[in-house]
């Protein structure tokens, strides 16, 4: 969100309630008002809605599969964009109970008991947190377990197609712990490449030193921002991949503190990436590590990154507690899957692309399918696809939202979607990029055997 004052508006907003200690849930409606009047748009606010539930959705699967720590790096992407919702605490609280279980460091319980309690000043009724806080006073383990629910979420009306039950089966199925695909900023978790021949390999330089950045807007919330300069530390890990140091804004408010960083990793030549995870550090004057977080850019569920590809990222690490000590920051690869680099891909099949509006002569876009598994989950028909959206114009583009289409075979459509291919948070698609969209889809009501085929059309492109 580093690059979107609407979105850091918003956001500034979401730090202001909490560090009033705003002590109940908003609503969706409320969550709306709180947009809007951060000049938010309505397909900005689609990326908010999704990139939250996206964050929970993840969160849920790895306390199911008891990982604790990334649960816990989720929820706390969650609740910076919305400090407080009563389910993303309960989460926190299970997270931290769940690793104080695993490795008896009492801090471990003593935060599940202020999540727990957070959520209790939130939601009087919960009774996951009255259950959770007296199992840690107590130390006896009631029989009901509690699970993060997502099931009071901010999010749209669910569209045809969504079946939770369904998705979960897929996904245990090929041994994943969460796939939803519905994202806020993102709709997937893209990785960008370039379309037709690889580039070289992104250098290595230092990012612009601190600067002060505008003040944030007059909402109630004093806040300074710097532009902390920013270097890549090559390690063993990196091998195969290179890295352009990321964009890191430090938000300083009163009383707590956030950091937003964007960038993009790129595969070299000779290399398939599985897996990536970044390791941010802000570090003092005198080079201490002051704060660290993970980043993960990406996962097992995601499409690989071919050579050549970019992978975009953006991450928010945010403090509620004490003022940032922080004057520069580094970034290194703390894990990396990769195996060597087929020697030929088969030829992307080429969309027939249509436009909602009429584009400028310097904007233009080609959409490819790069992989495409269409099956039955439950008697109902799926589609895991990969798609390449290009820039082909003369113009960078911040944002491309899509709509989806699918028809069965009588030419009448049974779902459409819309999606975002990319968005203001991520780095900018310049002339001749691409972006990676990949997403396993589920269309209620319509059989394997009747689907026909479908389209994509661009919405907004600018």
């Amino acid at each position: 969100m580093a690059n979107d004052p609407h979105l850091e508006r918003f956001l500034e907003e979401m730090l202001r309630l909490k560090n009033l200690r705003q002590k109940r849930a908003l609503s969706l409606d409320e969550l709306r008002e709180v947009a809007a009047s951060a000049g938010v748009s309505d397909s900005e606010w689609k990326e908010i809605v999704e990139k939250f539930k996206d964050h929970m959705v993840r969160a849920k699967g790895f306390l199911e599969f008891n990982n604790p720590d990334d649960a816990i790096g989720e929820l706390s992407q969650a609740l910076g964009l919305n400090p407080y919702h009563a389910d993303a605490l309960l989460g926190m609280a299970q997270a931290y109970q769940m690793r104080w279980k695993q490795r008896s460091n009492p801090t471990d319980k003593e935060m599940a008991m202020s999540y727990a309690r957070e959520c209790l000043d939130i939601d009087a009724d919960n009774k996951d947190a009255m259950r959770l806080l007296s199992e840690l006073r107590t130390g006896r383990e009631s029989q009901a377990k509690p699970v993060l629910s997502t099931q009071r979420l901010p999010a749209p009306v669910p569209a045809a197609g969504k079946k939770p039950s369904a998705v979960v089966v897929v996904l245990l199925l090929i041994g994943l712990a969460v796939l939803l695909g519905m994202a806020f900023l993102l709709m997937a978790r893209q990785a960008p490449s370039d379309f037709e021949n690889p580039q070289e390999p992104l250098e290595v330089e230092v990012s612009p030193p601190a600067e002060a950045l505008p003040d944030g807007p007059e909402n109630g919330l004093e806040s300074y921002e710097s532009l902390l300069e920013c270097s890549f530390v090559p390690n063993a890990m990196s091998e195969g991949v290179s890295l352009a140091p990321p964009r890191v804004v430090l938000s300083d408010y009163d009383g707590s503190w956030a950091v937003n960083s964007m960038g993009l990793v790129k595969v070299l030549p000779g290399t398939e990436l599985l897996e990536l995870t970044l390791k941010l550090e802000l570090l003092d004057e005198q080079g201490k590590v002051v704060a660290a977080q993970s980043i993960k850019v990406l996962e097992s569920h995601n499409a690989m990154g071919r050579p050549g590809d970019l992978l975009p990222f953006d991450n928010l690490l945010y403090k509620d507690k004490g003022e940032p000590d922080a004057s520069r920051a580094r970034v290194s690869v703390s894990y990396a899957k990769a195996r060597p680099a087929a020697g030929r891909y088969p030829e992307s099949k080429p969309l027939e692309v249509s436009w909602a509006f009429e584009r400028a002569d310097n904007i233009d876009l080609a959409v490819r399918q790069r992989a495409a598994e269409f099956g039955e989950v439950l008697g109902d028909f799926s589609h895991d696809m990969e798609l390449e959206v290009a820039n082909i114009g003369q113009v960078p583009l911040e944002k491309v939202e899509a709509q989806i289409s699918w028809y069965d075979k009588s030419g009448k459509i049974a779902h459409s979607e819309e999606v975002l291919f990319t968005y203001s948070s991520n780095p900018v698609i310049e002339a001749g990029q691409v972006r990676i969209y990949s997403r396993m889809w589920i269309i209620d009501g319509l059989a394997p055997d009747q689907f026909g085929h479908y389209v994509v059309e661009i919405l907004t492109a600018e």
